[in-house]
């Protein structure tokens, strides 16, 4: 299928080496160590190893020159979540539906500020401009499955942004020409007062050669 493109790596909210803990249980392989699904799996047993990352925004830049196009699904069918979502800020940018597996404590106790592997992750995303639409049980009790939609109030806010800069960047430049007019005007008065007090000089000088000719006349006519 021309439409479906096929890339393997290990996720995290920043490139480089990280612990990635094997189990025998896939769904608990990944970026957890096995004490993190003590309530979940009890007994859990994994080995550990060093394996280079990169993050979603790094898979998709690579992948964006192959498909032309940049999804507007994300599924997150991995535990933790969240170190996928913050490795793609940009690729939130551009999505409307996101579906992952998560912790049951992650929305449990959303906004409360708990320290679990998803915690924050509903008010992470609600930052963002997504809204939790679902919540669903998983056949572990520990787990479950959300599905976020985009908020059609948060597509409206990078519009009413550049339309608010938009209007700024108009008042500014009326603002401008406002002052521009403004010094304009009073370099034309000032041009005109500097012409009258001219004038008036001048005025006064006539004036004055008139009655010293006057006067000289008087003096002859004596």
């Amino acid at each position: 299928n021309a439409q479906v493109h096929w890339a393997t790596a290990l996720l995290n909210d920043h490139p480089g080496e990280v612990a990635f803990f094997e189990s025998r249980l896939p769904q608990a392989s990944g970026l957890l160590a096995p004490d993190d699904f003590a309530s979940v799996w009890p007994g859990l047993q994994a080995a550990q190893r060093q394996q280079p990352a990169i993050t979603l925004d790094m898979l998709l830049a690579d992948d964006s020159g192959t498909s032309g196009s940049r999804p507007n699904w994300l599924i997150i069918d991995c535990l933790p979540a969240m170190p996928v979502l913050r490795g793609g800020e940009a690729a939130l940018e551009d999505l409307d539906v996101i579906w992952l597996r998560t912790f049951r404590a992650a929305v449990d106790d959303a906004g409360e500020g708990t320290s679990g592997p998803d915690a924050g992750l509903v008010d992470y995303l609600g930052d963002k401009g997504f809204q939790l639409s679902s919540a669903a049980e998983s056949l572990q009790p520990q787990l479950c499955e959300l599905l976020f939609v985009r908020s059609p109030v948060s597509r409206l806010q990078p519009v009413e942004r550049a339309r608010a800069e938009l209007l700024g960047e108009l008042e500014s430049v009326r603002s401008e020409l406002s002052s521009v007019a403004t010094a304009r005007m009073e370099a034309e008065k000032a041009q005109q007062d500097t012409a009258a007090k001219l004038a008036a000089s001048e005025k006064s000088q006539q004036e004055t050669a008139a009655k010293l000719a006057a006067s000289e006349k008087a003096q002859q006519d004596t």
